[in-house]
């Protein structure tokens, strides 16, 4: 799933695409500390989801680190929000 431009959503698509985001960015980062860097194993088939709620939550990408079980899995990391371009 690709981020639309925010003018392009409708009121709906925006609520539910943050619902989305926020729920595939809970299973990837530090529950202790949402901001810190990430470093995750993800089914190689949903990178886009990951990556769409790690840039709608942290203003930063993931990049792969690892192709893991025959290219099924993924390790991903990123800088996270503190260390990225909206953290202080």
């Amino acid at each position: 799933m690709a981020l639309k431009p925010l003018d392009e959503m409708s009121n709906d698509e925006l609520t539910e695409s943050t619902h989305q985001y926020q729920e595939a960015f809970a299973e990837i980062h530090d529950p202790r500390d949402w901001k810190a860097p990430l470093n995750a194993v993800i089914p190689a088939d949903k990178f886009d989801l990951y990556n769409d709620a790690c840039q709608f939550m942290t203003a930063t990408v993931l990049e792969v680190t690892e192709i893991l079980h025959y290219g099924k899995m993924l390790r991903v990391k990123a800088d996270g929000y503190r260390a990225g371009p909206a953290g202080p």
